[in-house]
């Protein structure tokens, strides 16, 4: 993790390298990574094995991160007491201990609000600096403070 992150983070923050190392002290584990050929599956076999037991398993990401058959070994041996998902699909939702819930998310009044603002300040950004913000083809990227020409009122 960026050292700036960090800053930005609550003290009681513990900040780990290696989730390995942690794996069997949790009680509960929240996914948000991308799915990509990196992290399809990555929460396998090997994971549900260093895992205490009865761990409650959030996945807020993409179902193809969680391994279905590794999963449903790990709730049948009490790995996993509780499977939680907003990815459900016609395999999982039939095992036991499986919470499935729809992806709305990011369809919440506040969540739709929260990106009207968001869409706005980033756009008033590149307008006003040429700033590029958590666009989805391009990277971020901030200007050096620059030359300030503006255009004569001959528009």
């Amino acid at each position: 993790v960026r050292e700036d992150i960090k800053n930005e983070l609550f003290k009681d923050v513990i900040v780990v390298d290696d989730y390995n190392k942690i794996l069997n002290e949790v009680d509960l584990i929240t996914v948000h990574i991308p799915l990509n050929d990196k992290t399809k599956g990555i929460v396998n076999k090997d994971v549900f094995e260093k895992l205490k037991k009865k761990v409650v398993l959030l996945n807020f990401a993409r179902d193809k991160i969680v391994n279905e058959d590794d999963l449903k070994n790990a709730i049948n041996n009490g790995i996993v007491k509780k499977y939680v998902t907003d990815f459900p699909n016609n395999n999982v939702v039939m095992y036991n201990n499986v919470i499935a819930i729809p992806h709305l998310g990011a369809s919440t009044e506040e969540a739709e609000d929260m990106c009207a603002f968001m869409a706005v300040n980033q756009l008033k950004e590149y307008m006003d600096k040429g700033n590029i913000i958590n666009s989805v083809n391009y990277p971020n990227c901030k200007l050096k403070e620059k030359e300030k020409k503006y255009l004569n009122s001959q528009l």
